[in-house]
């Protein structure tokens, strides 16, 4: 697995009307792009400028839902790439120390671990 880093969210992709998350190599050069939904685009960047909203948003509310179960975000994973879509899993750690894996889109489990300064990695088949 490959670390991973936020490079920013972008909306003027000429082959296609929904916005981007770009991840960069946190130590190489390589750029991962993923068409996301405009909501999850939304809710990326907000976390990746450190904005809050007026009210908290359906990730903002599962932070406080897993906060208030003593569990967070550990890491995620961009896992694999089949027919132009992309798989990703959450690992999240329990009160107990218990590693539970879930299966993601990569646009949600960005948004929850840029909300818990979890880091990202991609496997290298991937990039």
């Amino acid at each position: 697995m490959v670390l991973m880093e936020v490079n920013g969210v972008f909306s003027n992709n000429p082959q296609s009307s929904y916005p981007q998350v770009v991840l960069k190599e946190a130590e190489g050069n390589s750029y991962l792009h993923i068409i996301i939904g405009r909501f999850e685009a939304a809710a990326i960047s907000m976390a990746h400028s450190n904005q809050q909203p007026e009210r908290p948003i359906s990730y903002d509310l599962a932070c406080q839902i897993l906060s208030g179960v003593d569990a967070c975000v550990a890491r995620i994973d961009i896992t694999d790439l089949h027919e132009g879509t992309y798989y990703a899993e959450i690992h999240l750690v329990d009160e107990e120390g218990a590693i539970h894996v879930l299966d993601a889109r990569p646009s949600d489990a960005i948004a929850l671990a840029l909300r818990f300064d979890a880091p990202i990695y991609a496997a290298a088949e991937v990039l």
